[in-house]
C-alpha cells in the first residue's frame, strides 16, 4: 500500500504556514522511504556492534555502526571509527572501516 501525499488546507495563522511546509517536506521524505521499502526498491536495517562482522547476510553497501566509538590514532591524524561498510558483491561479507577525522 502506497502512502499518498497529505492535503493541507490554507493555514489561518501566519506562523502555521512555515510549520505546515516543514511538516509536508518531512512527511514526503518519510513516505518516500516507506514506499520504497514496501515496494522492495530499498532495504534498511539498523545494526550496531563493537567489531566488524565476519559472517552473516549482508549486501553491498550495508553499514554496521560502531557501538563504542572512541578517538583513535596518533596526534595529527586522530579519527573516530564510526562503523564498517560491506564492499563485497558476493555472499561473503567484506567490511571496511568508516573513519571520521577529528582534526586532532
Amino acid at each position: 500500500m502506497r502512502i499518498s501525499e497529505p492535503k493541507f488546507g490554507e493555514p489561518r495563522e501566519p506562523w502555521a504556514k512555515d510549520l505546515i511546509e516543514k511538516l509536508y517536506r518531512a512527511f514526503r521524505e518519510i513516505a518516500g522511504q516507506l514506499n520504497g521499502l514496501s515496494e522492495g526498491r530499498i532495504a534498511q536495517r539498523y545494526t550496531a556492534a563493537t567489531a566488524s562482522p565476519s559472517a552473516g547476510q549482508y549486501g553491498q553497501g550495508d553499514i554496521v555502526w560502531n557501538k563504542t566509538p572512541t578517538e583513535q590514532g596518533s596526534p595529527g591524524s586522530k579519527y573516530v571509527l564510526i562503523g564498517w561498510v560491506n564492499v563485497s558483491t558476493t555472499s561473503t561479507p567484506s567490511f571496511k572501516e568508516m573513519r571520521c577525522l577529528t582534526g586532532s
